[in-house]
């Protein structure tokens, strides 16, 4: 059994695609109610209910995603960090109410 279907065997339709990435010791509370594609998911990583992670995201190892949390493209979670309730990324590069345009180069997420 891979760990897709491990994790994936509720027999519900499931949000997981074939495309995701999981390392060891992931543990998702709920995988019907997650929407994750095309990303790459850290050894020892939690991940809790309605939490939405894009294509090409990659979330380090021993993190936890809490709950109602959406990581659009484009982001990168180092190892050991902690995303809490709520949290909602962006990818737009230049915000428009932006001033100050050199704090939004692209960087990863760390502690």
């Amino acid at each position: 059994m891979s760990q897709f279907d491990a994790v994936a065997s509720t027999g519900k339709e499931q949000m997981i695609t074939q495309d995701v990435v999981l390392g060891k010791n992931v543990r998702i509370f709920q995988p019907d109610l997650v929407n994750l594609y095309g990303c790459t998911i850290g050894d020892d990583v939690k991940i809790g209910a309605f939490v939405e992670i894009q294509k090409g995201v990659r979330v380090g190892n021993n993190c936890k995603i809490s709950s109602h949390s959406f990581l659009c493209e484009g982001v990168s979670i180092e190892d050991g960090v902690f995303i809490g309730h709520g949290v909602m990324f962006i990818n737009d590069p230049i915000p428009q109410r932006s001033m100050r345009l050199e704090i939004f180069k692209r960087k990863p997420i760390g502690k």
